[in-house]
């Protein structure tokens, strides 16, 4: 099955309806998600159909911050979702700095580059550390 895809880019669940597709960035003004479906249907259906798109949102984004799935989350949980909702971003920024590493040969942007690709290498750790520690947390004590 297809995973959420403000989960893949890793989104904060949050009041304001943004559409997840990269570059995108169209925050939805009305109440939640409406007009998602003209959105989607005009701007990213030759990615994925609506439906599809649809149907593999999770319930906690689909809801934002203030929806039912969020609420049933104890505080731990939140802040497990969240940090892997970071963790997914700063995977995602690292796969394009790694692009603009292959595509660009100037040594300075090179060079900072390198430098962002193993800050974020370091984030990405911390933040596995960290995850592990909260799923810990969360196991069930026998």
């Amino acid at each position: 099955m297809t995973k959420c895809r403000h989960c893949l880019r890793g989104m904060q669940p949050s009041d304001r309806a943004e559409c997840p597709e990269p570059g995108c960035n169209h925050v939805f003004r009305g109440n939640g998600w409406d007009g998602i479906d003209a959105h989607w249907r005009a701007h990213h259906e030759s990615i994925m159909p609506y439906e599809q798109f649809w149907a593999t949102s999770c319930d906690i984004h689909r809801g934002g911050s203030g929806s039912i799935a969020w609420a049933k989350l104890n505080s731990c949980e939140q802040q497990l979702f969240s940090r892997e909702m970071t963790l997914a971003s700063r995977k995602h920024r690292l796969e394009h700095v790694s692009l603009e590493m292959d595509e660009d040969g100037e040594q300075a942007l090179y060079r900072r580059l390198e430098k962002e690709e193993a800050k974020l290498q370091n984030e990405i750790q911390s933040l596995e550390d960290e995850i592990q520690s909260l799923r810990s947390q969360l196991a069930p004590v026998d």
